[in-house]
C-alpha cells in the first residue's frame, strides 16, 4: 500500500505540473506579444468598420423603403388619374 500511494503522488504531481505547464502557455499570466496586440488592433479596427457598414446598409434600406413607399403612391395617383382621363 505504501507503495501505490508513492505512484499515487507521482501521478498527481505529473498531472499537476502539466496543467500548471498548460496555463502558463495559455494565459502567460496577462502576458501579451506584440503579434497578438496588433492582432486584437486590426480586430477592433475591422469590427469597428464592419459597424459603420451596417449603420450604412441599415440606413440604405431606410432610404430605399421610402422610395420603394413614394414610388408605389405615384403609381397610385397616375392609376387614379388615368380613371379620372378615362370617365372625362
Amino acid at each position: 500500500m505504501a507503495g501505490d500511494s508513492g505512484w499515487w503522488l507521482v501521478t498527481v504531481a505529473v498531472v499537476v505540473t502539466g496543467l500548471v505547464d498548460y496555463f502558463i502557455r495559455r494565459w502567460r499570466f496577462g502576458m501579451v506579444t506584440p503579434r497578438e496586440l496588433e492582432l486584437e488592433k486590426q480586430v477592433a479596427a475591422l469590427r469597428q468598420e464592419i459597424a459603420g457598414m451596417q449603420e450604412q446598409l441599415y440606413e440604405s434600406a431606410r432610404r430605399e423603403s421610402a422610395a420603394l413607399l413614394q414610388v408605389s403612391e405615384l403609381r397610385e395617383t397616375v392609376q387614379n388619374l388615368m380613371i379620372e382621363l378615362e370617365s372625362v
